[in-house]
């Protein structure tokens, strides 16, 4: 009699000792979720290259995605909460939907439609010749001879006549004198 309460005593603490290490093991799932879809037109066409902007409303946490070429989006590993997915297309009118609710674990599955088709306006830019030579990128001023010729000049260094410019200065650099311009 004795021997049969040990044996049974044995089996119930094997049984609880492998039941522990699945309950340790339900601890490490990840605390994220997964919100993917499909992105269409009115036709059922799917759009390439949309994109998908998912905001966690709470924390603003954003991400953003684009469809693939057979119009289907998948954000991983995304934080728990509530979610609002936009889905911009060039040529058609957005998408949206708002109060998503992302649990432990949970993939969420999206069909968003696109509107029709936006006709956009042509849009005509005139310009006029720029007062400004784009292919110059330095101030120049240029002095008469008579003007250069008039200076006196120390020694005959022709940087000197740098600081004639406006907005130019000789400055204390780390080897010595520097022009700052």
């Amino acid at each position: 009699m004795v021997r049969f309460r040990t044996w049974r005593w044995l089996v119930v603490w094997s049984g609880l000792a492998l039941c522990i290490p699945a309950t340790l093991a339900a601890q490490g799932q990840a605390t994220t979720g997964i919100i993917r879809g499909t992105v269409t037109d009115l036709q059922g066409n799917p759009l390439s290259e949309a994109a998908v902007t998912l905001v966690e409303t709470r924390t603003n946490f954003q991400r953003q995605i684009s469809t693939t070429t057979a119009g289907v989006f998948i954000v991983p590993l995304l934080p728990l909460g509530f979610y609002d997915v936009t889905v911009r297309a060039a040529g058609y009118q957005e998408a949206r939907q708002t109060g998503i609710q992302l649990r432990v674990g949970e993939t969420v599955d999206l069909r968003l439609v696109l509107g029709q088709a936006v006709a956009l306006e042509a849009i005509e830019i005139t310009a006029t010749v720029p007062t400004v030579d784009p292919t110059r990128s330095e101030a120049a001023t240029r002095l008469p001879d008579q003007a250069v010729s008039g200076l006196p000049n120390n020694g005959r260094d022709f940087l000197n006549l740098t600081t004639l410019t406006p907005h130019v200065a000789v400055v204390q650099g780390p080897d010595g004198d520097v022009l700052s311009i």
